[in-house]
């Protein structure tokens, strides 16, 4: 069975990374945290969510940024929707870490892997 994958990116070249190394999964791509969390909202429960958290901004550990990853924790953490597991990718890793402490108190399993690590495996 396929799993369901959502990957949250800004960069083009790491999207077409992903859907090449989940061709043959169910994968969602989004662009933004609006679009993340319309299909989060829209299409659960998920089997693993990807998430970045700078997302066409320069670097930032803000976690009240709007627009960043930290928005679509801050929707998982009130909406609570079905996700069997989560991968951080990005590459800011005090931001990333916020995220993951923010998700694991939520009762999600998170890890924190940088992309060039998901590259490599």
């Amino acid at each position: 069975m396929r799993q369901k994958i959502l990957f949250l990116d800004d960069s083009e070249a790491r999207l077409n990374q992903a859907a090449n190394y989940f061709g043959e999964e169910e994968l969602y791509l989004a662009r933004t945290a609006e679009i993340a969390i319309n299909r989060l909202s829209m299409l659960a429960p998920w089997d693993l969510v990807m998430l970045d958290h700078d997302l066409g901004q320069k670097y930032t550990q803000d976690s009240e940024d709007p627009g960043s990853g930290m928005e679509v924790v801050r929707y998982i953490e009130r909406t609570l929707p079905e996700i069997k597991k989560i991968i951080i990718h990005s590459w800011n890793a005090p931001a990333a870490n916020s995220m993951r402490f923010r998700l694991v108190g939520a009762g999600y399993s998170v890890s924190y892997q940088p992309f060039q690590s998901l590259k490599e495996t």
